[in-house]
């Protein structure tokens, strides 16, 4: 129950860590690649 129950709270913090991960690499992309 208890690991049902961490593993579902942890669902948006992962996707948070995803989108942000997304938006690090597009921030690469832009200052360094295509200057």
């Amino acid at each position: 129950y208890m690991h049902a129950v961490s593993s579902h709270r942890d669902i948006p913090s992962l996707r948070l860590l995803h989108l942000a991960a997304i938006k690090a690499f597009d921030w690469l992309k832009c200052n360094y690649w295509d200057s």
